[in-house]
């Protein structure tokens, strides 16, 4: 069902303390003759998880800041455990010419010239790109550091950065952003128009280096990128070699998946203050340059178990037990257009899953699968997630789309690498995929399962090639990312989102990268699964269980039980064997009164763990009532009788057995052996009473009223019949076909004239009323008089054997 809700505002977690830097009795000013400089937020921000540790004094009377090409202030950061103060400009400045604006407390410098005046240091790195500068309280050192990423620079208008980082929802607007690229080409300025807020989940949460949305009024490239208004600034906080993200980008990217965002590294400022490396690119999103769909019930989805109830709409498959939000539609602001996508998107989910529970996967077929997903769409997803074993990928941030009801389902984009290749404790000769219920019935089809070994063969050099693009990203990186560790100290401490704690050096965490990929080459394999498979019966009372092995077994055993119940209604099937190997057992599941997923584990006499698993939904509960079940064997020579009542126990039943011929003349009275709880059974030799035909049975026990029956039903013993009669005072006809093999509970009629030639051929689904499946046809949809040809199949999801066929003449 599809839901929809208000958005719910998530506080955001408590933004850096920043402390103010000034000598008691200084006196703040601007950068003019009128006095000294302004005094800046320049502390350490408080890092998660540090410890008290001994710490290098630094001037606490000395602030400073020099100004970019474009005229805005890049503050002085102040690092007590080195105690220097860092000056991390552009790559595209010339350090020599730099002006150093300092505040009022400097008596002397050790190189350059010193203008008391207007508190400037002219030619302060000619010579040097460190300065050491006499206050009246000290010493204090200033060193200059610059890249050559290209630099971003966002000037707050009307708000702080501190006021930011309290709401990542709040929209700060009428912002300004410089961005120098170093070759020229790609240099931008906006001014006054551009709107920033935060972005991320746990790592907004858990981080101060924070990501962010920045938003144009026109559509913008931005260092080449395609044109859009929104970007995204991702700060890789969590991953120490801030380089997984890209490496998994540029490898998907050369897989041809359908859209990989793009993106770029750069040095970032927000209000003079030095953030860090950060990569900007682009966002997953519907539009021209990003993810391209026409359709006006087109729409992008992401399967996201972690933060779903915060968006406007959701919905939950039954079939998956998952939650789905629309991420954005075509017609976004056309309601009745979105709320007609989610409906086709989560039903064509359920129709996916539908198909992959209930066909034995020897039966999964590409070209069945391709009628509901674009294959290697999935296939592509798989690969990129599992090699880099992104496990993250298939619980959060896992994107769906599909361009209108017509078109099928398609994975993608990708999105989220920096907790994957190692860094949250995964080693590389694991798997992982194949716990998602989705992924393990579509890796044990062996058709969908080859052609994920032809692609991974294909990309196989791809990831092979990751360690020594991670090399190469280490040459385009490396200045920027020691600017970045000098100000944000988490080298050596705990990570916030858990598992490995980030390495002591930035050397060492891309060594731990590097011998990850290369250890991964060798290891990554593609797992061989086996699941079960089962098909529910219109009417929800029968689940019909089976599972072919991939080697013999003396015996195979079903333990069954419904989710919402937590295995309190869990019971155990003895499976029986087909001619085909197939293994089966048929569940009633009027024992367990449940809706919703069923969980089922395969054991067998060769291991003590479970083969194999399946699970399947069942739309509606069946009240538990009193029942009888009547088997025949194929070779016709006795009924297997079982009573079942779930909630009522008897000290005795008995049955009473009749055939339908010549009356009650060979009624005969069984006394039943109770088989398990709430289950009495017995078998009944049919020479004791005739030849083929109809049965009736009754059950009986004695209460303290005398014999009270208590249930009754019927059995066909003999070959499947047809009976059909024909209505045709109403133009109709009647179709009763009986003794429907136990194993099954789908059945097919197919009919058509012989005068169309099968141009009327209507496939019908029977209703099922014990041991006979009925059907009422309505002539009128046909040919009216003449000769009719009816065929019976039954079959799991499509007709598959023919059990019948005759034909019937129509005055």
């Amino acid at each position: 069902m599809v839901r929809r809700n208000k958005r719910t505002l998530w506080g955001a977690a408590l933004a850096a303390v920043f402390l103010l830097l000034c000598l008691a009795g200084c006196k703040p000013g601007t950068p003019s003759e009128s006095g000294p400089v302004e005094t800046p937020p320049v502390t350490e921000p408080a890092q998660p998880g540090k410890t008290d540790e001994p710490t290098i004094q630094v001037a606490k009377d000395f602030s400073c800041y020099v100004l970019d090409t474009n005229g805005q202030k890049i503050h002085g950061y102040a690092s007590e455990e080195t105690g220097m103060w860092y000056l991390f400009v552009p790559g595209t400045l010339d350090v020599s010419a730099l002006t150093l604006y300092v505040s009022d407390n400097v008596e002397t410098v050790s190189s350059g010239t010193l203008d008391t005046g207007a508190w400037t240091v002219s030619d302060a790195f000619a010579g040097n790109n460190e300065l050491t500068l006499t206050c009246k309280s000290g010493t204090a050192r200033v060193k200059v550091m610059q890249s050559n990423l290209p630099s971003l620079h966002i000037v707050l208008a009307d708000t702080t950065l501190d006021t930011v980082h309290q709401d990542k929802d709040e929209k700060a607007k009428g912002n300004s952003i410089y961005l120098i690229d170093p070759t020229g080409e790609h240099s931008l300025t906006v001014e006054g128009s551009v709107e920033l807020k935060g972005r991320g989940n746990s790592s907004w949460m858990l981080f101060d280096k924070k990501g962010y949305q920045i938003k144009f009024e026109e559509k913008t490239s931005v260092l080449g990128m395609g044109k859009a208004k929104k970007w995204v600034l991702l700060a890789n906080a969590s991953d120490d070699s801030m380089m997984r993200t890209q490496l998994a980008y540029q490898t998907a990217a050369q897989m041809g998946m359908a859209f990989v965002p793009s993106f770029e590294y750069i040095d970032l400022w927000i209000n003079g203050d030095y953030r860090g490396t950060y990569i900007i690119g682009e966002k997953v999103e519907l539009g021209g340059s990003r993810l391209d769909l026409e359709d006006p019930l087109g729409a992008l989805f992401e399967h996201d178990e972690g933060f779903y109830q915060e968006e406007d709409y959701w919905f939950r498959s039954d079939y998956l037990e998952r939650h789905f939000v629309l991420k954005e539609a075509v017609e976004e602001k056309d309601e009745t257009a979105v709320l007609a996508a989610m409906d086709h998107f989560s039903i064509a989910v359920d129709r996916l899953m539908e198909y992959l529970y209930s066909t034995p996967p020897h039966l999964v077929t590409l070209d069945e699968l391709s009628k509901r997903i674009d294959v290697d769409s999935f296939v592509k997803y798989y690969l990129i997630n599992e090699y880099t074993l992104n496990r993250e990928s298939f619980n959060t941030s896992f994107y769906w789309y599909m361009d209108g009801p017509t078109d099928v389902i398609h994975l993608g984009p990708i999105w989220d690498f920096d907790t994957c290749m190692g860094n949250d404790g995964a080693s590389f000769d694991e798997t992982y995929g194949e716990g998602h219920m989705l992924f393990r019935y579509l890796l044990a089809a062996p058709e969908f399962r080859q052609r994920t070994l032809e692609l991974k063969d294909r990309y196989m050099p791809l990831f092979e090639g990751m360690a020594d693009n991670a090399e190469a990203l280490f040459g385009q990186i490396a200045e920027s990312v020691e600017m970045n560790y000098l100000r944000w100290k988490v080298l050596g401490k705990t990570n916030p989102k858990g598992g490995e704690a980030f390495h002591a050096t930035y050397e060492e965490a891309l060594d731990a990268l590097k011998g990850w990929l290369l250890a991964r080459q060798g290891a990554f394999e593609i797992p061989e699964i086996e699941v079960a498979t089962s098909v529910v019966s219109d009417d929800c009372y029968r689940m019909e269980l089976c599972y072919l092995p991939q080697k013999a077994h003396q015996n195979v055993r079903f333990a069954l039980w419904s989710i919402e119940g937590g295995q309190d209604d869990l019971v155990w099937y003895e499976a029986a064997q087909r001619d085909d190997g197939l293994w089966y057992a048929s569940v009633d599941l009027r024992l367990h009164n449940s809706a919703g997923i069923y969980q089922y584990d395969v054991y067998h006499s060769d291991s003590a763990d479970a083969a194999a698993t399946g699970r399947n939904y069942v739309e509606t509960a069946v009240d538990p009532i009193i029942w009888i079940d009547a088997a025949v064997p194929e070779d016709g020579k006795e009924i297997e009788i079982r009573l079942t009542d779930s909630e009522a126990s008897y000290d005795n039943v008995r049955f009473a057995v009749w055939s339908f011929v010549n009356g009650q003349d060979d009624l005969r009275w069984y006394s039943a052996a109770e088989a398990g709880p709430g289950v009495w059974a017995v078998d009944v030799d049919v020479s004791a009473h005739g030849d083929e035909g109809t049965y009736f049975i009754c059950a009986y026990s004695t209460l303290q009223t005398g014999d009270r029956k208590i249930a009754e039903s019927a059995v066909h013993i003999g070959e499947p019949r047809l009976s059909i009669l024909l209505l045709e005072s109403n133009g109709k006809m009647k179709l009763d076909f009986e003794n429907m093999p136990t194993w099954t509970s789908r059945v097919w009629f197919a009919v058509w004239s012989d005068d169309g030639g099968q141009d009327d051929l209507v496939w019908y689904r029977p209703k099922k009323d014990g041991m006979t499946w009925s059907l009422t046809v309505e002539l009128s949809e046909h040919s009216g008089a003449g000769l009719y040809h009816v065929h019976i199949y039954t079959g799991v999801n499509t007709p598959e054997e023919l059990l019948l066929h005759t034909k019937v003449s129509v005055e």
